[in-house]
C-alpha cells in the first residue's frame, strides 16, 4: 500500500515544476501557499505577464490538481516610414493559456517530496485534452538549508 499525502504535507512549500509539453521543456519556480493559492515564480519558459494558480490534494491523498492560468502579451511594436520616425502598435493582443495538472505525490529514494502526472487543456468544445506531462520536487530544503 502506497502512503498517502495530505493538504498539510505539500502545504507551504516550494516547488520545481518540469513542464513537458509537445517538444517544449519548461522548468518554473513554484510555491503551494496553505491558502490553496499556487505563487508562479521564474521560468525558462515563455515568460508570462501574469499568472496565478489553486492546488488541492483530494481527501483520501490520493491525487493532486493544480490549475495555473498564464496570461501572455504578443504583437509587435513597428517603426513607420514618417518623418517623425513613430512607433506603432501592431496587432498587439492578450491571450490566456490554461493548464490543469493532476498526478500523485510520492517521495524520490531520497525522501525528498515529489508530484508526477499529466498535463491537461480543458477545452469548452474539444473537451479534456491531454497535452503533456509534469514533475515537481519539492524545493524548500534547497532554499533554506
Amino acid at each position: 500500500v502506497s502512503p498517502t499525502y495530505m493538504q498539510n504535507d505539500v502545504a507551504s512549500k516550494f516547488f520545481d515544476l518540469k513542464e513537458m509539453e509537445d517538444k517544449e521543456n519548461s522548468c518554473t519556480d513554484i510555491y503551494l501557499s496553505p491558502d490553496t493559492t499556487v505563487l508562479v515564480g521564474e521560468t525558462n519558459g515563455p515568460i508570462p505577464k501574469d499568472a496565478k494558480g489553486t492546488w488541492i490534494v483530494s481527501e483520501d491523498g490520493t491525487s493532486f490538481t493544480m490549475k495555473i492560468l498564464r496570461t501572455y502579451d504578443s504583437g509587435k511594436d513597428v517603426v513607420t516610414d514618417d518623418d517623425d520616425d513613430s512607433i506603432s502598435s501592431s496587432g498587439d493582443f492578450t491571450f490566456h493559456v490554461e493548464r490543469t495538472f493532476t498526478g500523485e505525490v510520492s517521495k524520490t529514494e531520497g525522501g525528498t517530496l515529489k508530484i508526477e502526472g499529466s498535463m491537461h487543456n480543458i477545452d469548452s468544445s474539444l473537451g479534456d485534452m491531454e497535452v503533456g506531462f509534469f514533475t515537481m520536487v519539492d524545493t524548500s530544503d534547497d532554499r533554506f538549508g
